[in-house]
């Protein structure tokens, strides 16, 4: 896999893969985010974005924190631990930058609570 790139195998997709880490995930969090994530059988870590409509109205805006989340695992996933499904959801919207979300990413999966 590229070092900067993010594949479809990297990311989480299908219901059965966020419902098993909403069930049996742990959970960690800080003023910015909030993650859960559990250990998988592969080489690499896979990445799920979960914000909702009741949160964040606007679709444009959903995207854009998603895109903004995905951009920020793909420039530090060489840092990040492998082997983890992860699902990241945003707590504070009004104002969150890409480095916010960098650094808070970081922090959470270097320490994993």
């Amino acid at each position: 896999m590229k070092l900067y790139g993010l594949s479809k195998k990297e990311r989480l997709s299908g219901g059965g893969d966020f419902e098993g880490l909403f069930k049996e995930g742990k959970v960690c969090g800080n003023k910015h985010l909030v993650i859960r994530y559990r250990t998988n059988q592969l080489s690499f870590s896979r990445l799920g974005i979960a914000i909702s409509k009741k949160k964040v109205k606007a679709a444009s805006r959903r995207n854009y924190l998603k895109r903004l989340v995905r951009e920020s695992f793909r420039l530090n996933k060489h840092q990040l631990p492998k082997g983890l499904d992860i699902v990241v959801t945003i707590k504070k919207i009004d104002g969150i930058t890409l480095n916010e979300i960098q650094t808070s990413l970081i922090n959470l999966l270097s320490n994993l609570c």
